[in-house]
């Protein structure tokens, strides 16, 4: 399946491989392909003087994108990289980036993310764990990368900007090279891709992603679910070495002949004006993101947002209260879609989806199947009854270097997901928890997610996040961190209030019976909230408390 030329041991186990299913006509590719020649020749050919990305007040074209990725994948030849040799990037969300990926791709070398906001221990592991040759990299991540560098087996690092004296300057690099280049002879087994998990259990995860998986997205997701075209914008904040910022940036738009809109930082204001510069058409956030846009007052009168078209959200649970909130101000419906790193997006409302339906996380995206697991009997459960996801599709869990985990996560080529989930009987998927974040209090199994929802709908919370905090008599109790709105202050009152409004909203016996104030939730440098930080945190307030 994969190629030969890549170490076998560090390649999930042939008997432990999910089982891939191509429902739709779209998803049975040729056996042979490159999609670096796919997604930059071919667009280069059909449109070469259309506007490929927009970054600040760049607009590449796609000829000219094909020019520099041609130089690049020369360049890099002539370095002695060979087809799956092993790439690091290690970059915000710069157009550079993106050629670094498709010069990868052209010549069959590998990819690796890494995010350039992570310590030099970090990015020592995955340099070794990927054996990457070469890490590309910007200011903000140079010293790391410097210090990782010595602890792994990277020969060489490329510098996008403020390269220092024994390191190479990226366009130094690739202005001498040949403009033309031939497309490596690769298959739709090609690895085009590893990038790392969060690591938030354990060390981070290497993930797979195959050419005929990259293409995939856009044939499932970016086809059925967001409707691309060619003359859509597609913009956002989420970074390319984070699942949603990798399928949605770097590969769907490519897929369509498409416009890749990049923000390097993110504020709201940075994003309205991007929305209205760039005119995007389909904007990508992260929940945090959308409530913090949802806080400037005025938005939807201070900036020209006619342009867009759709909004889509992922990386962790939408609110209702967000969806509704955005739609109300800016006319625009967000849509609700499941992804990881190891599966594109395989659930996803619509924008269609009812009313009463909303604060669901949709139906499987065409191409996938999903079916509900009881976990300690192994059979599929009645509708309304929780249980385990599994699901299998165009694409399925492939670790590389972790064939105990492949091992554990694949089970009869249906790839288990660890997150609970209901289904109702219209075949609407509803979020409960992931399967280490169920509230166990008293005897009762709760969702987070649940009190979550029903926190958000009083009109002081601006964020929340719900925690089992340990408790002698029950187990543990429901316990809600919660930042308030603008003009609303802390208070025992409030406690009181937000606590009366839950038990009116779900059933009473899942109200927090703790509730305390913060600023800020911790979150990940992709916007998810850091649940687990904050568990650590009670059990540390406990463990003193018992030891003083």
């Amino acid at each position: 399946m994969y190629p030969k030329e890549l170490p076998i041991e560090k390649l999930p186990p042939a008997e432990s491989l999910p089982d891939k299913i191509f429902a739709l006509p779209e998803l049975h590719y040729p056996k042979k392909i490159n999609i670096g020649k796919i997604f930059v020749d071919e667009n280069a050919r059909k449109h070469r003087n259309k506007v490929a990305i927009l970054y600040n007040d760049q607009r590449i074209k796609y000829g000219e994108l094909q020019t520099i990725v041609n130089r690049l994948g020369n360049a890099l030849l002539d370095y002695g990289i060979k087809k799956c040799d092993r790439i690091a990037l290690v970059t915000p969300n710069i157009p550079e980036h993106i050629y670094v990926l498709m010069a990868c791709w052209k010549i069959g070398a590998i990819p690796v993310l890494c995010s350039h906001l992570e310590k030099s221990d970090r990015l020592a592991y995955k340099f070794r764990d990927s054996d990457s040759k070469i890490a590309v990299v910007t200011s903000d991540s140079l010293e790391e990368v410097k210090k990782a560098k010595e602890e792994s087996e990277i020969e060489d690092i490329i510098c996008v900007e403020k390269c220092e004296d024994g390191l190479i300057n990226f366009y130094d690099f690739i202005n001498s090279a040949p403009p033309y280049l031939d497309a490596a002879n690769t298959t739709r087994d090609h690895i085009g891709r590893i990038i790392y998990t969060s690591g938030t259990t354990g060390l981070p995860k290497g993930v797979i992603a195959t050419y005929s998986d990259i293409l995939s997205a856009g044939d499932t997701f970016g086809k059925y679910i967001l409707g691309v075209k060619n003359n859509d914008v597609i913009g956002g904040h989420p970074y390319f070495f984070f699942a949603f910022g990798s399928v949605n940036f770097t590969f769907i738009p490519w897929r369509f002949g498409a416009t890749l809109s990049i923000i390097r930082h993110f504020t709201p204001e940075i994003m309205f004006k991007k929305i209205e510069n760039h005119r995007i058409t389909i904007l990508c956030c992260v929940p945090t993101a959308f409530n913090m846009m949802l806080q400037i007052p005025d938005a939807e009168k201070r900036y020209d947002l006619s342009s867009l078209r759709l909004a889509q959200s992922a990386g962790e649970p939408l609110p209702k209260q967000t969806i509704m909130e955005f739609e109300k101000r800016f006319g625009i419906r967000i849509i609700d879609a499941l992804g990881s790193s190891e599966l594109n997006y395989w659930v996803s409302t619509r924008v269609d989806t009812p009313f009463e339906k909303l604060g669901s996380t949709g139906l499987p995206v065409p191409g996938y199947e999903v079916k509900i697991i009881d976990p300690e009997t192994g059979e599929e459960v009645d509708f309304g009854e929780v249980g385990i996801m599994y699901t299998r599709g165009p694409m399925g869990f492939q670790y590389w270097n972790k064939p105990e985990k492949q091992k554990s996560l694949v089970v009869d080529g249906w790839s288990n997901t660890e997150l609970f989930f209901k289904k109702d009987e219209d075949g609407y998927l509803w979020y409960v928890s992931r399967s280490d974040d169920m509230i166990v209090t008293s005897g009762y199994k709760i969702s987070p997610h649940e009190v979550e929802n029903a926190i958000l709908t009083h009109p002081a919370v601006q964020e929340v996040a719900v925690i089992p905090k340990p408790d002698e008599i029950r187990g543990s109790i429901i316990k809600a961190f919660i930042v308030l709105k603008e003009g609303y202050k802390p208070s025992d009152d409030l406690i009181r209030e937000i606590q009366e409004h839950v038990k009116q909203v779900i059933e009473p016996y899942k109200y927090p019976r703790e509730i305390e104030f913060l600023t800020e939730l911790p979150k990940t440098m992709t916007g998810k909230i850091q649940r687990f930080v904050l568990v650590q945190r009670e059990k540390e307030r406990m463990r003193k408390g018992h030891n003083d």
